[in-house]
């Protein structure tokens, strides 16, 4: 974690799936995909954060909300992301990612033929009774 405090993401890796290794928990996978995000690797975050799942990790509510995201964004799993968005929801999860999952990954998965990328593209193709 001081490494990150730090800005460096990259060296913190190691130490991660170290500590991943070692059983330190949930809370691991959380930050470290965390540190892949901020890295843009976000096939190395989703797989983390599938991992952070796999070891406890689906109470976590920061873990749910940025798999959902990143499940919406790569297109992955639209049913998966709404279902992990709105359990990050429920559970009280970072509002900025769990709620672009929820819109992006609806709309994605009724309208394959044009995946959106934005949260505010998003809203804006939906009818006008479903942006509320």
């Amino acid at each position: 974690m001081t490494l990150v405090a730090q800005g460096e993401h990259r060296d913190a890796l190691d130490s991660f799936e170290r500590a991943a290794e070692l059983g330190y928990g949930a809370d691991v996978y959380r930050e470290w995909g965390l540190a892949w995000e901020v890295l843009a690797d976000f096939d190395e975050a989703i797989d983390v954060f599938e991992n952070g799942i796999r070891h406890g990790g689906d109470a976590d509510p920061v873990l749910t909300a940025h798999l959902a995201y990143l499940y919406a964004l790569e297109d992955e799993s639209d049913s998966t992301a709404v279902r992990l968005a709105q359990e990050a929801i429920a559970g009280g999860g970072p509002i900025e990612f769990a709620w672009p999952a929820l819109v992006l990954a609806n709309l994605n998965s009724r309208n394959y033929d044009d995946v959106l990328l934005k949260a505010d593209e998003a809203l804006a193709a939906l009818p006008a009774g479903e942006t509320t």
